[in-house]
């Protein structure tokens, strides 16, 4: 959420300010980590859910 607030931040000191044409700044884009846990986050199937209703 950081990162967007200050990405907004930017993007506003950029479009309000008076550059001549083509002169306006660069601003970097605040880093975002990387999720490593989506990628190996394995999809439950049918069967794994079964599996874990049916321990009881």
């Amino acid at each position: 959420m950081l990162a967007s607030l200050f990405d907004a931040l930017n993007l506003n000191t950029k479009i309000s300010g008076n550059w001549k044409k083509g002169k306006e700044p660069k601003f970097p884009e605040w880093p975002r980590p990387e999720t490593a846990s989506a990628t190996t986050k394995k999809k439950a199937t049918v069967k794994d859910l079964w599996m874990k209703m049916s321990r009881r």
